[in-house]
């Protein structure tokens, strides 16, 4: 029985000490589990930093959807005051399936990474980093790589993660998803990976990772052995292997051996009850592990699709399931969107969009936000629409979760459902992993939502500030103050006020806005100074928080400064186009030729030069005792003063009298001040504001008033000033000139009355003469005329032309005319005529110059003699209607030396017609003179057939002489002002 005994106790000893033994090996094999998972975590963590930190690249495109070698350096410095500092470079597709290095910032003591990243390098479409750029292209996801080493480099491999990066504003030809520019690349250190994952491990621990056989990290030492794993990491099949060479302790178990068959049964029961705790400890660590993982996954996600994925991806493998799926709540459409995963169940992947009230388990679980379960058949087909439930049934779901998700305020945002083929245990445990994945999501969505908000927040902010940048006027500004500031405050509308400008009335500035309230104004300082108020107005009442108050602040000063600016330029192009008008005006004031021409420049021209809306002039009647405004008063001429008593008073009356500058700064100031008609009469105009300002001559006496006024409210600046004083001192040199100019062509008209005298009429001849003064000239010109009585038979005419205008030239008009007088009544042959003037002019020391025509009619033979000295030809009809133009007995102009000619000869029997003339009626600016000649004869030729009536029966009758010399200027000016003085005689033979 002893024997028995102890045969039982050694027995119990022996298993209690495997037991043990075993217990021991399951712990080894639990830390050489761990160290795998430590591992495998580690890899995973290094390769998500690296992807994180490429989170932000895309904010590195700018709007031609280039990343610029300073943003790749702005990224540098970056990841390297982030301790991440590796190699990062911009490649773009070459569109043959390579890819180019279009930027980079690279260590020049990393050769290899310099080699590989060389800007403007091209990377063929059978390289590792090509082929990654190109999946992370086409999957628009970051996309690991592992970079193999070269034949000479013993290092491990290189991990390169690749990030797409979007233009903004854009989508793909499909219209799916943003337009993708290229891909920031970042390559990790020399045996990066290998070094981070070493550093949280057992140095008895020694591990390797490999792709293909290519070593991607490894310990030191490297493993000789040890427990294998397979892991899918960044699209890439790894090999793990861990070696753990920490030591197993067998002690307890030989203790074991050697105690009695009571502590070997107690110790065996204590074995066995161990085993139980183990497993469940090795459970729940499993969970806890897998939790971690997830949470870590879920912390990378940055936005609600890369949760959705998260939730496909990684949520199954945490709780057993086959499927888990991730749903987008509309609540405006009652509808549940459904997000799957890359690889997922065939039935569950043609559910995309699930109404709400078609599952009532969903509705429940959205109205209370608690989790709902579904374990039985019965259960599935009381929750979900009939052809759903039959399908996933006859999939083989058993178990199913539903997990509201909610975030903040807004309730139940998404859902997440969870499908098992296996029933699971729903215990504690579970239900607590549950709530723990429930937590989790929510505030990874509650972080991607607050993300994307002050993502949004900062791109509106740059936004505003960027269009705010390019608005050069004020109205631009305001308009895009307008359109684009609601956007980061989150109002719904904004209004913008500025100090007097009408355009944008100002707003009143509560001294407290309530909290919450639906509108807020704030004030506008530029420089020191209020220019005016922005409004901020929401649909319903907002929170004035501290972030609220600072982002409304930040508008407001961005406004103030851009209206600011966009004012000053305003300013300086006023300036500038004021100072061009104020230039512009003084050339055409210099160039007025009379009163009236002056009058109408400075209605037409002056008000531009000082941004005002209208101006007028004023002149003062004789001795000052009147005021005549012309050709457009402001005001009404009726509201104007001609009397000597000036009155009733206005401003430009005010200043005619006070001789000094006078200014109406608004309507409301002529109240009491002046006629009531004044102020009416500016009313109606639109007139704000006047200054009137005295036309002074050089003894100081009042020669008239200037008047300007504005429609818009303007300040009168020192530089507004100084213009007002300019245009006043143009206008009085420009009056005292045309006013001397008047005077002197009053008086040239006046001799050239008693010089150039109506012809006479001697028998057998018919004479009409014209003159007609210069358009453009101011005073007399040098054309003249006259006829000469010889004797009974013979009666002369000259025509004449003297250079220039003015007394001078009615001087030596004098002068040429008396001797060409004096010389033709004393029988001077014809032809020695002009010889002999020019010695007489030489011998008197006169220096004038004239052309001169001379004609003796012989009515007695029915000739005519004529000469010429520079003139232009005479025109001769005779009485068949012929046309010609007389061109013999020709000599230089007067003032240069001559010999004697042969005097031309012509018939002119009685119905024959000539006419004499001056240049003014033939010459046009930019035509021949041959030209001018022939339309001259084709007029006295048309004129005379017409006159002769070839049609009538009967005698023709005698034209009449008066009606040919108008018809001739009538065809020949075609009433266009001459640039030059015209004389006209026209000569007919008659019969009596």
């Amino acid at each position: 029985m002893t024997w028995v005994v102890m045969l039982v106790a050694l027995l119990c000893g022996s298993v209690a000490a495997a037991v043990v033994w075993r217990i021991t090996e399951n712990d080894a094999e639990d830390r050489r589990r761990a160290a795998t998972d430590q591992v495998i975590d580690a890899a995973r963590r290094v390769a998500a930093d690296m992807i994180v930190t490429l989170s932000g690249s895309s904010a590195l495109v700018d709007d031609s959807g280039t990343v610029t070698q300073g943003a790749l350096d702005r990224l540098a410095a970056d990841l390297h005051d982030a301790d991440a500092g590796r190699p990062v470079a911009w490649l773009t597709p070459d569109g043959a399936g390579g890819w180019t290095v279009s930027g980079a910032v690279l260590d020049q003591d990393d050769a290899q990474a310099a080699a590989l990243l060389q800007p403007g390098a091209t990377l063929p479409p059978g390289s590792d980093l090509a082929a990654a750029a190109t999946k992370a292209k086409d999957s628009t996801r970051p996309t690991i790589a592992y970079l193999s080493p070269s034949a000479t480099d013993r290092d491990p491999a290189r991990i390169a993660v690749l990030k797409p990066v979007f233009r903004t504003g854009t989508t793909s030809t499909d219209g799916a998803a943003p337009e993708i520019s290229g891909v920031i690349a970042s390559v990790s250190p020399a045996n990066q990976l290998g070094g981070s994952m070493s550093r949280d491990l057992d140095p008895d621990v020694h591990f390797s990772v490999t792709e293909d056989g290519a070593v991607i990290a490894t310990s030191d030492p490297p493993p000789t052995g040890g427990m294998k794993r397979t892991i899918v990491l960044g699209g890439s099949k790894l090999e793990v292997t861990v070696q753990d060479d920490r030591p197993v302790k067998h002690d307890l178990s030989w203790f074991l051996l050697w105690i009695s068959a009571i502590v070997v049964a107690a110790a065996g029961t204590a074995g066995l009850r161990s085993a139980r705790y183990d497993e469940d400890r090795r459970r729940t660590n499993m969970l806890i592990g897998r939790t971690a993982e997830l949470a870590q996954h879920l912390a990378r996600a940055a936005t609600a699709g890369d949760v959705a994925d998260v939730i496909s991806k990684h949520l199954p493998g945490l709780l057993g399931a086959e499927i888990a799926l991730y749903g987008q709540v509309d609540p405006q459409r009652h509808r549940v969107q459904i997000r799957h995963a890359s690889a997922g169940s065939p039935v569950l992947d043609r559910v995309t969009d699930v109404e709400i009230g078609d599952v009532p388990a969903l509705a429940d679980a959205l109205r209370t936000g608690e989790i709902a379960i579904m374990r039985t058949p019965e259960e599935w087909r009381g929750s979900f629409p009939r052809n759903v439930s039959n399908r996933v049934l006859t999939a083989g779901a058993t178990t199913s979760a539903l997990l509201p998700l909610e975030v903040g305020a807004d309730g139940v945002v998404a859902t997440v459902g969870i499908v098992w083929t296996t029933a699971p245990e729903i215990d504690q445990r579970m239900l607590a992993t549950l709530d723990t994945v429930k937590e989790l999501t929510e505030q990874t969505l509650e972080r991607t939502e607050l993300t994307d908000r002050m993502s949004m927040h900062a791109s509106q902010l740059a936004i505003l500030a960027e269009e705010l940048t390019g608005a050069d006027t004020v109205t631009e500004a305001v308009e895009t103050i307008t359109r684009l500031a609601p956007g980061p405050v989150g109002a719904t509308e904004v209004h913008v006020g500025l100090r007097g400008d009408d355009r944008f009335p100002n707003m009143e500035t509560p001294d407290q806005p309530e909290d919450p309230a639906r509108v807020v104004v704030l004030p506008l300082r530029a420089d020191g100074s209020l220019t005016g108020s922005i409004g901020f107005v929401w649909a319903d009442p907002v929170t004035l928080d501290d972030d609220r108050v600072n982002d409304l602040t930040t508008v407001a000063e961005m406004t103030a400064q851009t209206l600011r600016r966009a004012h000053l330029v305003e300013q300086l192009r006023g300036s500038v186009a004021r100072n061009q008008a104020l230039a512009e005006f003084a050339q055409q004031v210099a160039n007025v030729r009379n009163t009236a021409e002056l009058c109408s420049v400075v209605v037409a021209h002056a008000a531009a030069g000082v941004g005002a809306s209208v101006a007028d002039i004023g002149l003062a009647t004789t001795h000052g005792t009147g005021l005549s405004l012309r050709p457009d008063p402001l005001p009404s001429p009726e509201l104007v003063p001609t009397s000597a008593q000036l009155d009733p008073p206005t401003p430009s009356v005010e200043c005619l009298r006070t001789n000094k500058p006078v200014l109406v700064s608004g309507v409301d100031a002529l109240n009491g001040r002046y006629a009531p008609a004044v102020r009416d009469e500016l009313r109606r105009h639109g007139i704000t504001r006047t200054a009137h300002l005295p036309l002074n001559g050089p003894d100081g006496t009042v020669l008239g008033v200037l008047g300007v006024g504005w429609v818009d409210e303007i300040e009168l600046s020192e530089t507004i000033w100084a213009k007002l004083r300019t245009l006043g001192e143009l206008c009085s040199q420009a009056f005292q000139r045309v006013r001397l100019a008047e005077a002197e062509h009053r008086l040239a008209v006046s001799l050239q009355e008693r010089v150039v005298r109506p012809m006479p009429s001697p028998p057998h001849l018919a004479i009409a003469d014209r003159y007609l003064p210069a358009a453009e000239q101011v005073g007399m010109g040098g054309d003249w005329f006259e006829g000469i009585r010889i004797d009974e038979h013979r009666f002369a005419v000259v025509v004449g032309d003297i250079a220039g205008h003015g007394i001078n030239a009615v001087a030596d008009m004098v002068e040429l005319r008396a001797i060409i007088g004096s010389l033709l009544r004393s029988s001077t042959p014809l032809g020695e005529l002009y010889p002999q003037v020019a010695d007489l002019l030489r011998l008197s020391g006169s220096a004038l110059t004239a052309t001169s025509c001379a004609a003796v009619f012989d009515t007695a033979s029915h000739i005519v003699e004529y000469v010429s000295a520079g003139h232009l030809p005479p025109v001769i009809v005779d009485p068949a209607g012929q046309v010609r133009l007389l061109t013999d007995g020709r000599q230089p102009l007067l003032g240069v030396p001559s010999s004697p000619v042969a005097a031309g000869r012509a018939p002119f029997p009685p119905g024959s017609v000539m006419a004499m003339y001056t240049d003014g009626i033939v010459e046009r600016r930019g035509e021949a003179i041959d030209a001018s000649l022939r339309r001259l004869e084709a007029a006295a030729g048309g004129l005379l057939q017409r006159t002769t009536g070839d049609d009538t029966d009967g005698p023709v009758p005698a034209p009449d002489v008066e009606q040919l010399a108008d018809g001739l200027l009538r065809r020949c000016l075609d009433g266009r002002p001459t640039d030059d003085d015209v004389a006209l005689v026209v000569i007919m033979a008659t019969d009596d």
